[in-house]
C-alpha cells in the first residue's frame, strides 16, 4: 500500500523575484482550473495564491503532479520550495497564517486570503478531511498568534508602507489628483489611508464600472472604467494600482513626457504588475512595486520581528496538536468500522427484543433505543480512549493496529501501517532539501513499507563558519549519535575523510555530473569575457584553474546559495560565476550555464556531484536497508578520491582536486595540487585495477607531494 501524506510546493517573495511570481500568480478562474486539474491526480488539493506567493498543498503519495504543474511556467525549479512530508507542509501554512512569512510581518490580510481560498476549494470539492483540518488549524494558529503576541500591533501592512512612501515623495496632498485602480482589499486600504488628506480629485477605476462608482460613492470620489484611464492618467499626480494583470493603456507611449521639476508617483500593488517598468525611465516618474516596498525598513517591522520567537512557540504547540489528530485519523477506518459493527449488533438485538415486549408506546420504544445506544457507547469508550496510544505505536514490530483488525474481524479495512517511521536528517538549504527528497522518493519506491520524515538541522556552516572541519556535517552526525535521526543525507564532498566515531557511510547513490560550469551575463563563454572580467567563486581550486585558463581575469570570493550568487552577478557585482553542474541539475537550473568546463579544464573537487548517506555504526538494519541505494561504480571512484584526499590532508576548500572514473576493470584517477597563489600547479594521474585503488591512490598523493616540494 502506497503511503499518502500532506505535501506542498510553493513559490514566495522570500526567494523569488516579482518577475517570476507574476508568471505563476493565479486569479480566481485560473486557480479553479488548477484545482480541478490537480484533483484528477491527487486525493485532496488546496491552492493559496496571493501577491506574495503561489502555494499548492495536496494530500497524496508523491509531489510529481505539483512539479508537472509548475513546469508549464518555464525553468523556475530553483524558486520552488518543496515540503515533502506532513509536518513540514503544515508548519509552512501555519507560519504563513501567522504572518511570519509575509512581506509585512504579522499583516492580517493573509488570514482572509487563506479563508477565501479555503471556501473556493470546498466549493469545488477538491479538499478532504486532511487538508480541511490543516487549513482550519492554520487559521486557528494565526488567530492565536495575533491574540497572544504583539506581532500584529505595529502598523506595517503593505497599504501603510505605500502610504509612508507617498508621504515621503509628496509632502503636500492638497490640490493633487489621485487615481486608485482596482477595488479589492488593498485598494480599499490605501483609499482609507488617503482619506486623511484633501485632494483636488480622486478617481476610482475598475473593470466593473458599477463597482468603481460604488466605492467612489463610499469614499467621495468619481468612478470610471479602466478603459477611461487614458483620459485621466496624465493629469494625475498619484496612481495606485491594485488590480489583477497589466494595464496596457499605461506605458511609455501613453504617458506625457514630464517637464523638469514635476513629479508623478506610481505605487504598483498588483500581481501580475499593473504598470510597465519602463515608465520609470521617463523624467519625473517614480515607480514602486511590491519588491521595492519589501526592501524598505520600518520601526514597526523591527518590533514585530521581536515577536517571532513567541509566534514560533505557538506554531510548534499547534503543530503537535495537529500531528496527534493526524495520527489518530490514520486509524479512523478501524474506529468507524468498529462503531458500525456495534450499531449493527444493536439493531439486530433490538429486532429480536422489541416484538417480545408486547405492546408499548412510541415514547417507551424511544427510551429502549436510547438505552441500547448508551450501552454500546459506554462499552466502546475505553477502546476509543486507547486508539490515540495505538496510533502513536503503529510503528511497532507487532503493530497494535493489526491486532485490533484481527480482534474485531476487520481484515478488509485497509490502513497503511508502516514498519517504522524513519527520521531523515538534512541541512535546510534548498539544494540540501532537494537532494534529501530525491533520496526519500527513491526509498519510497523501493521500500514503501516505511514512513519517511525529514528533519532539518542547522549546521555551523549555515551560520557562516566555513573554515571549521565538517562545518556542514558535524551537527548532523551529532544528531545521528544522539538518536535524533536515523540517517543523514550529505553532499559527500562535505564529509571529512576521517569520520567521527560512531557513524559510517551506508550508501553512495549514482553520482551526478562532476563538472563545473560558468554562468555569465549575456551567456558568454570564458574566452568571450572582457579583459579584467570579475568571476565569483568560493573555491581556491577553481580560482587557480580559472587563472590558468585566462590570466587577464579577476577572480573574487563569493558566498551564498545558488540564487543569491546569480543575483549578485545580475546586479553587476560579478561578470560571471562558477558553480557545480550537479547542484544546478538537481535544482533544475542547468539552463543557466554559459559553458560547461571539461575535466581537463577545471578538475572537480574530491567527491563533487556525489551524495553520502550516513548512519550509526551499530545500526546494521538501517545500513542494510539503505544499501539498495548504493551504486558500486560511484562508490569505488569516490573512495579512490577520498583515499587521495586523506593522504594529501585538508578539506574541500584547499587548492587541489581529484576525479576517478572506471574504464572496464581499470580505475583512472586524475589529480591536481597547487600552492595558494597558483604559481606551482602539479597535475598527475594513475591507471590501476579496481582491487588496488587504495594503495595506488596513496602512491599518487605521495607522488604529487614529492613533485610539489
Amino acid at each position: 500500500m502506497i503511503q499518502n501524506r500532506i505535501i506542498c510546493a510553493e513559490i514566495s517573495h522570500v526567494s523569488t523575484p516579482i518577475s517570476v511570481r507574476e508568471k505563476v500568480s493565479l486569479n480566481k478562474d485560473t486557480s479553479q482550473k488548477a484545482l480541478l486539474e490537480l484533483k484528477q491526480k491527487l486525493p485532496e488539493v488546496y491552492i493559496l495564491s496571493t501577491c506574495n506567493r503561489t502555494a499548492i498543498y495536496a494530500y497524496g503519495s508523491n509531489n510529481r503532479p505539483l512539479k508537472d504543474f509548475f513546469s508549464r511556467f518555464g525553468y523556475i525549479n530553483q524558486y520552488i520550495n518543496f515540503y515533502d512530508d506532513t509536518a513540514l507542509s503544515v508548519k509552512n501554512l501555519m507560519r504563513t497564517a501567522a504572518g511570519i512569512e509575509s512581506q509585512a510581518i504579522g499583516e492580517h490580510q493573509i488570514m482572509g486570503q487563506i479563508r477565501t481560498s479555503f471556501e473556493q476549494s470546498k466549493e469545488l470539492k477538491t479538499m478532504g478531511p486532511y487538508l480541511n483540518q490543516m487549513v482550519q488549524k492554520a487559521v486557528h494558529t494565526g488567530k492565536r498568534v495575533r491574540h497572544e503576541t504583539d506581532i500584529g500591533r505595529s502598523n506595517v501592512s503593505v497599504a501603510s508602507i505605500g502610504y509612508a512612501v507617498l508621504r515621503k515623495e509628496i509632502s503636500i496632498f492638497e490640490g493633487k489628483t489621485l487615481i486608485v485602480i482596482g477595488t479589492g482589499n488593498v485598494a480599499n486600504l490605501i483609499a482609507k489611508l488617503l482619506e486623511k488628506h484633501k485632494f483636488q480629485q480622486v478617481l476610482f477605476a475598475s473593470r466593473s464600472l458599477s463597482r468603481a462608482k460604488s466605492i467612489a460613492k463610499e469614499h467621495g470620489g468619481i468612478g470610471i472604467g479602466i478603459d477611461e484611464l487614458s483620459k485621466h492618467i496624465n493629469k494625475a499626480d498619484i496612481i495606485i494600482g491594485g488590480t489583477e494583470g497589466a494595464l496596457n493603456s499605461i506605458n511609455t507611449q501613453t504617458l506625457d513626457k514630464k517637464t523638469p521639476g514635476t513629479k508623478k508617483v506610481f505605487i504598483d500593488l498588483g500581481m501580475p504588475r499593473n504598470f510597465d517598468t519602463e515608465i520609470k525611465k521617463i523624467e519625473g516618474i517614480i515607480l514602486y512595486d511590491l519588491d521595492k516596498l519589501k526592501d524598505m525598513t520600518y520601526e514597526g517591522i523591527r518590533k514585530r520581528t521581536l515577536e517571532i520567537p513567541k509566534a514560533i512557540n505557538i506554531i510548534e504547540d499547534e503543530l503537535d496538536d495537529f500531528l496527534d489528530w493526524y495520527k489518530l485519523r490514520e486509524v479512523s477506518p478501524i474506529i468507524s468500522n468498529y462503531w458500525k459493527n456495534l450499531e449493527k449488533i444493536k439493531e439486530q438485538e433490538l429486532l429480536w427484543l422489541l416484538p417480545k415486549l408486547g405492546s408499548f408506546s412510541i415514547e417507551q420504544e424511544k427510551m429502549i433505543r436510547k438505552f441500547a445506544h448508551r450501552l454500546i457507547r459506554k462499552i466502546s469508550n475505553p477502546s476509543f480512549k486507547n486508539f490515540r496510544t495505538i496510533a502513536d505505536n503503529k510503528y511497532q514490530k507487532e503493530s497494535p493496529i493489526e491486532t485490533l483488525k484481527q480482534v474485531f474481524d476487520m481484515q478488509n479495512v485497509n490502513v497503511f501501517v508502516p514498519k517504522k517511521k524513519i527520521i531523515v536528517g538534512t541541512r535546510g538549504s534548498k539544494l540540501a532539501l532537494t537532494q534529501t527528497q530525491m533520496v526519500t522518493d527513491a526509498l519510497r519506491d523501493i521500500k514503501p513499507e516505511y514512513e519517511y520524515e525529514i528533519k532539518v538541522i542547522r549546521t555551523s556552516g549555515d551560520e557562516g563558519n566555513l573554515h571549521e572541519t565538517g562545518a556542514f556535517t558535524s551537527a548532523l552526525q551529532l544528531a545521528l549519535i544522539n538518536n535524533e535521526i536515523d540517517f543523514a543525507v550529505h553532499s559527500l564532498k562535505d564529509i571529512p575523510t576521517k569520520t567521527i566515531q560512531g557513524t559510517m557511510l551506508a550508501a553512495i547513490p549514482v553520482r551526478e555530473d562532476v563538472r563545473d560550469v560558468l554562468i555569465s551575463n549575456d551567456r558568454k563563454a570564458l574566452s568571450e569575457l572582457k579583459s579584467g572580467a570579475v568571476i565569483g567563486t568560493g573555491s581556491l581550486r577553481r580560482k587557480i584553474q580559472l587563472k590558468k585558463l585566462r590570466k587577464d581575469i579577476e577572480v573574487k570570493f563569493i558566498r551564498g546559495n545558488v540564487d543569491s550568487r546569480i543575483n549578485k552577478m545580475k546586479t553587476g557585482e560579478y561578470d560571471a560565476i562558477v558553480l557545480a553542474a550537479s547542484g544546478l541539475k538537481r535544482l533544475g537550473m542547468i539552463h543557466y550555464a554559459s559553458q560547461i568546463f571539461s575535466i581537463d579544464e577545471i578538475m572537480p573537487a574530491v567527491n563533487q556531484g556525489a551524495l553520502g548517506i550516513e548512519v550509526r555504526e551499530n545500526d546494521k538494519k538501517m545500513h542494510l536497508m539503505l544499501s539498495c541505494l548504493n551504486d558500486q561504480e560511484s562508490q569505488i571512484c569516490c573512495e579512490a578520491e577520498r583515499v587521495f584526499l586523506n593522504e594529501i590532508g585538508g578539506g574541500c576548500n584547499m587548492p587541489y582536486g581529484a576525479y576517478a572514473k572506471i574504464d572496464n576493470d581499470k580505475v583512472i584517477l586524475k589529480a591536481i595540487y597547487s600552492d595558494i597563489e597558483g604559481n606551482n600547479i602539479i597535475y598527475e594521474h594513475y591507471i590501476s585495477h579496481k582491487k588496488q585503488i587504495h594503495q595506488e591512490s596513496q602512491k599518487l598523493a605521495r607522488k604529487v607531494l614529492l613533485a610539489f616540494k
